[in-house]
């Protein structure tokens, strides 16, 4: 089984990797690396610091990964060693794992410059969709990560749950598009199986956007992102509190509010 996460990670080493590997293999690749006990944490008080350390200079994306459930275990484990040795708090145990990948990732891209795999040849698709889909979609994947998060999707996790009437129905004329790259051995293979088993002239774009749907599902689901940011803030109120008093804190609050002002 596979876990959606949402991690914050640089730009620079994501586009590093996906010069070596299929971006669609990137975190069954990745799983497999944590797995394999090919990542070592750092022994040293320097390379401990710098796996909790944020260089504001590099820029950096949100971007959901799909990661097994036992390499999961192996990144909660070595949060537990950086704590033992360099951390003392023991409280919010889940603030470490979005660096703890970002440093595992950085490793990563080291080791897929060693060892490459071959790309994958892919197709170009346009995806049309209700509208407002994309706009959703959009909240939870980068769009540079677009064609890479729903061809590791489909590879991963997509089983299709719906008859063959709602498969094949129509798009409203009010609709959205998107174009993204399909791996033809791996995704589309797939993709083809699967309209062969319904048959009733289904075609690889009902299936496509089936897998949409449910990917979207699931990231409005787990939240992601969402998560992820909720995590963020609560480091920076902790961080708000050393330095602020209960009443600045809440000024400092309202000044990011919506603006509910009544008629």
């Amino acid at each position: 089984m596979t876990i959606i996460i949402s991690a914050y990670l640089p730009k620079k080493t994501i586009k590093e990797i996906n010069k070596y590997i299929p971006g669609s293999k990137r975190s069954k690749l990745l799983s497999q690396f944590i797995i394999d006990d090919l990542y070592k944490v750092p022994e040293t008080k320097e390379g401990l610091e710098e796996i909790l350390d944020l260089n504001k200079d590099e820029e950096m994306v949100i971007q959901p990964l799909f990661l097994a459930e036992e390499a999961l275990y192996k990144i909660d484990s070595y949060i537990d060693e950086v704590r033992e040795k360099l951390v003392e708090e023991t409280d919010n145990f889940n603030r470490y794992r979005s660096r703890m990948i970002r440093a595992i990732t950085k490793e990563f891209a080291k080791y897929v410059k060693e060892n490459p795999v071959e790309k994958q040849k892919t197709q170009f698709h346009h995806v049309f969709v209700p509208a407002g889909i994309k706009e959703r979609l959009d909240k939870h994947i980068e769009p540079m990560e677009r064609s890479s998060t729903i061809n590791s999707f489909i590879i991963d996790e997509y089983v299709p749950k719906v008859d063959t009437a709602t498969l094949k129905k129509t798009v409203p004329k009010e609709r959205d598009q998107f174009s993204i790259y399909l791996d033809v051995n791996t995704t589309l293979s797939k993709v083809d199986e699967i309209a062969r088993e319904y048959g009733d002239n289904v075609k690889r774009s009902h299936i496509t956007r089936d897998a949409v749907y449910q990917l979207l599902e699931h990231l409005e689901a787990e939240k992601p992102k969402k998560n992820h940011l909720e995590k963020t803030l609560e480091r920076t109120l902790k961080e708000i509190y050393k330095h602020a008093q209960p009443n600045e804190i809440k000024e400092i609050l309202e000044k990011y509010l919506p603006n509910t002002d009544k008629k």
